[in-house]
């Protein structure tokens, strides 16, 4: 972004003003960013509402919601354009805005803050959710610690920083009307300002080209250092979750492995769906900075920078509709699934237990093998695991003692759909761990029909009464319902 130079002669000023090929004046410069911007805004409102519906409070749809809570103020604040500038700007022969302007020098500071600060919270965002991923898949970081100590630090950080450049230009009156966009943006007011003998009635214009550099120098920055970290990210995640299937473990059977190929498939298309929706939303704004002459650029930067909702919202549906069909095996079409999760998102989620991206962890391992959660796969269709394990036609050989522990569920009815596999491979034992927490709990013991019940501060173990026998989880569910309530 760049002010425009003064010509000379003065007299002149019109006549040189308007050869000027200023895109904000241009009819793509309205319908572009009004139509991505009210499509990612129903995207994002519609995640939003989906996950209230669900009643989900996992990490990851926390995450989610809060992205797409800032992402739905931005793609408003977009879709709006040239609306919220003053009504002058419709008088004066220097501005050529193709849409109408209804409001004050107040509305127009309101967008423009609103857009700056509400990007810099959605990059923020983006960020969190990657961390998310990256330490819980290779540091094996619990929802509660992330929730406990991650959510605070990123508020701490995330809003000062956020907040800096908004209040800054504010306070220097320098979210005006301008030339480069068709919302309200870094400028002086009216433009005529811009040359010796014409006195701004909003906006220093001693400081305007400080405030440009900020902007320029603080975003190119920004999108550099998120891009960079997001590429490490998605490096490490790969490399973790690729060990599994790379090493030589004799204790693993081909059933495992085959599950830790397909779960390192899902974790690297969610990782890189986030990556590429990212990539989208940014490349062609970030080459404006550097081509702000190219009208394609400047058009394809306002059509693609309010996207990240509508993006957030295709990811979000797909991921439900691969976790169903990895789980369930009917005739149920693409459009039946998402009407579903639409119409009905709490029943969707209780029915087919499509819990998000990474708070259903699961590994099935050896006990006495001391294995260490770094095998761990994650997933959405994690429970795709079990169902494998269930269709094995080898019987169970000498399987004594078993043990399964669930880690932290939120909600004991998630425990309903899934059916612990009752014959084995193994002949020695085993523990399945599902990555969540039950709290209320510590240090109690209960006896079910099946099987001893103890709950420590992060496990709910289940000793199976019959020797020899996997415990059977619908069997001890009334009493874990009645339980944990």
């Amino acid at each position: 972004m760049e002010t425009p130079s003064t010509p000379s002669p003065t007299s002149s000023l019109l006549l040189w003003y308007n050869t000027q090929n200023w895109h904000a004046f241009t009819n793509e410069a309205i319908v572009l960013p009004a139509v991505s911007g009210s499509l990612s805004l129903i995207s994002s409102i519609t995640i939003m509402a989906i996950i209230i519906r669900s009643k989900q409070n996992t990490q990851y749809h926390r995450i989610l919601f809060l992205m797409s809570f800032f992402d739905s103020l931005v793609s408003f604040a977009f879709a709006l354009t040239s609306l919220p500038m003053p009504r002058e700007v419709q008088d004066n022969e220097f501005y050529n805005y193709q849409g109408p302007s209804f409001g004050t020098i107040e509305t127009c500071e309101a967008q423009a803050f609103t857009i700056l600060f509400g990007l810099a919270m959605v990059v923020f965002s983006n960020t969190l959710l990657n961390t998310y991923y990256l330490l819980t898949i290779r540091y094996h970081i619990s929802e509660d610690k992330f929730r406990k100590f991650g959510e605070p630090i990123f508020f701490l950080i995330s809003i000062p920083i956020s907040l800096v450049m908004p209040v800054l230009f504010l306070r220097r009156g320098h979210f005006n009307p301008g030339p480069y966009e068709a919302h309200c943006d870094l400028s002086l007011f009216p433009l005529e300002c811009f040359f010796e003998g014409v006195d701004c009635i909003h906006g220093d214009p001693s400081t305007l080209e400080g405030s440009v550099a900020i902007y320029r120098n603080f975003s190119i920055s920004i999108i550099a250092v998120q891009s960079i970290f997001l590429i490490v990210t998605m490096i490490m995640i790969l490399l973790t979750t690729c060990n599994p299937c790379t090493k030589n473990n004799e204790e693993r059977d081909n059933v495992e492995r085959a599950f830790a190929r397909s779960q390192n498939r899902n974790i690297s298309l969610q990782a890189g769906m986030y990556i590429g929706a990212w990539f989208l939303t940014w490349f062609f704004n970030a080459c404006s900075f550097f081509e702000k002459e190219n009208s394609s650029i400047a058009a394809l930067s306002d059509f693609f920078l309010p996207l990240q909702g509508f993006f957030n919202l295709l990811i979000f549906v797909y991921l439900k509709v691969v976790s169903y069909r990895s789980i369930h095996e009917d005739s149920k079409n693409t459009f039946e699934i998402i009407r579903m999760l639409f119409s009905s998102p709490q029943s969707f989620l209780d029915r087919y237990n499509t819990i998000s991206n990474l708070e259903f962890l699961t590994e099935v391992f050896p006990v006495r093998s001391a294995p260490k959660l770094a095998d761990v796969s994650i997933g959405e269709n994690s429970e795709s695991k079990l169902k494998q394990y269930e269709k094995l036609e080898e019987h169970e050989p000498e399987f004594t003692g078993g043990i399964a522990s669930y880690t932290g569920l939120s909600n004991v009815s998630q425990l309903s759909p899934l059916n612990f596999p009752e014959n084995h491979k193994r002949s020695h034992y085993h523990k399945v761990q599902l990555g969540v927490k039950i709290k209320g709990n510590e240090n109690k013991e209960i006896q079910a029909k099946s099987g001893k019940i103890r709950f420590d501060s992060e496990n709910v173990i289940i000793e199976p009464k019959v020797s020899g026998s996997a415990p059977n989880l619908e069997s001890f569910q009334s009493d874990l319902n009645e339980e944990t309530k």
